[in-house]
């Protein structure tokens, strides 16, 4: 099976747009008209909107950025400097970025995402961080297994990691950037926060040979706009 590959932006507001602001024109204005572009489907097959809400329950640290964009890359896909000079881009979704992103301050990276338990739950928790140690896909499913044996996957409904590209992180387009110094992104899906507490905690000594203490942790509400080649706006 082949690897499926993402691009993960973090966004800034452009100066002079109030938190309010953005996320309004992000969602009501931006993901359509993204979501609707012809000819879309040549470099994506899904997109959606991660609007944060609060801290997730074992956040430790700050999250500097108003939102996250996931954005799965068809196989085979081109390179995002394609991208970036695409029509698609250049003419339609980079001028509406300009509307309400500072581009200086929003950054990009590529990554490759691990399923480790598929399902859907109402609580999306996204973890962002750094390895405790030099880490493997296969040492991840070692983990789910070992965590699934004592039960401590029960509230679990999803469960998928995205190993980060080093060197991968760039301004929106293709330009290279710095600043962003994530190994992985995490995703976890809930039915409850409850649940979502109480399986960090049970789990905090098998996660904390694999993932760090500190990491931002936040609960966000979850915009499909993109999915299967389809808009689903």
């Amino acid at each position: 099976m082949s690897a499926t590959f993402k691009k993960i932006a973090f966004l800034t507001p452009r100066a002079g747009l109030d938190e309010a602001g953005f996320r309004e024109y992000w969602e009501q204005i931006h993901g359509p008209l993204v979501g609707s572009a012809p000819g879309y489907a040549q470099w994506r097959w899904r997109y959606i909107q991660d609007h944060p809400i609060e801290p997730g329950p074992d956040n430790a640290g700050t999250f500097a950025f108003s939102g996250i964009a996931e954005f799965w890359l068809p196989p085979q896909s081109r390179s995002e400097t394609d991208y970036a000079q695409s029509p698609v881009y250049r003419d339609r979704i980079a001028p509406d970025e300009d509307r309400f992103i500072d581009k200086s301050a929003t950054l990009a990276l590529r990554a490759q995402e691990q399923v480790l338990l598929r399902g859907d739950g109402p609580v999306k928790l996204m973890r962002l961080g750094k390895w405790s140690a030099g880490i493997t896909p296969t040492q991840l499913a070692e983990l789910h297994e070992e965590m699934g044996a004592l039960g401590l996957t029960a509230p679990l409904s999803d469960w998928r990691v995205d190993h980060v590209v080093p060197g991968s992180t760039r301004l929106p387009g293709a330009e290279t950037a710095t600043g962003l110094e994530f190994d992985y992104v995490e995703t976890l899906r809930f039915a409850a926060q409850a649940d979502a507490a109480d399986h960090l905690a049970a789990a905090a000594p098998l996660r904390a040979r694999v993932f760090d203490r500190p990491a931002t942790t936040l609960v966000v509400r979850e915009r499909v706009y993109f999915a299967n080649g389809v808009f689903a706006g």
